[in-house]
């Protein structure tokens, strides 16, 4: 007789195609429910600039630090206290310092932003008297990408639950995915704007849903009076 084959003992990972591929089809059939909060360009702010450094948009100028954010009735914005474990990482924390939007740590009243070509973004961080507290040079497709409209930065792709929650999530056929990206360009009155952009997609059983967010942040340009001030 021909002799049997051990078993491969059950593995959740393992089964995953299988699973996501069952999964799929009753997700297509009972369809996705679509939620959104995706505000225009605000109609009171300076409209962007169309300046260009070659490949990449603009936008070095002396900033004030603590930006505004446009706030409407639909804002999406949830504070990292009250995100879901393990979406930290992909989703954007409402922070309107300019510091923390460009991905570095560090106080400042205001920064200024240099580029001397349109591979690098010189960042310094200064006082409220122009003196330079610490500086950081950022390089384009390391640190930051350009596109046809905007000098672009992207959160991190993060799985909800984080990675301890992959093989649950296959088990009871539940999870999802969250990132977002913070767009920079200049206005035409000398600010700094910035576009967020959010998506989350999550699903359970045969369910899923996918949120989509737009939020706006502007940094006004620096007072020439604050740049100047004695120290």
């Amino acid at each position: 007789a021909r002799p049997r084959m051990p078993r491969m003992p059950y593995h959740p990972l393992r089964t995953a195609p299988r699973l996501l591929a069952a999964l799929g089809l009753p997700a297509l059939l009972a369809g996705c429910m679509v939620l959104s909060s995706n505000p225009g360009y605000p109609s009171e702010w300076a409209p962007p600039s169309a300046q260009r450094l070659d490949g990449c948009p603009l936008i070095a100028g002396r900033y004030v630090n603590d930006g505004q954010m446009h706030v409407t009735s639909g804002a999406a914005c949830m504070p990292q206290s009250r995100m879901a474990k393990g979406a930290e990482a992909g989703s954007w924390d409402c922070r309107r310092e300019l510091v923390a939007n460009l991905g570095l740590a560090g106080e400042a009243t205001l920064i200024e932003l240099k580029q001397p070509d349109e591979q690098t973004l010189e960042v310094a961080l200064q006082d409220a008297a122009g003196a330079t507290l610490a500086s950081k040079r950022l390089r384009r497709g390391h640190d930051f990408h350009c596109d046809a409209d905007s000098l672009f930065f992207s959160g991190t792709r993060s799985i909800l639950g984080g990675p301890g929650m992959t093989a649950a999530g296959i088990l009871f056929l539940s999870g999802g995915v969250t990132n977002h990206s913070r767009a920079l360009r200049a206005a035409a009155d000398g600010a700094l704007v910035m576009t967020v952009r959010e998506r989350m997609a999550m699903y359970h059983l045969v369910f899923g849903a996918v949120d989509t967010s737009t939020s706006y942040v502007r940094w006004p340009n620096a007072p020439a009076a604050a740049a100047s001030a004695p120290p």
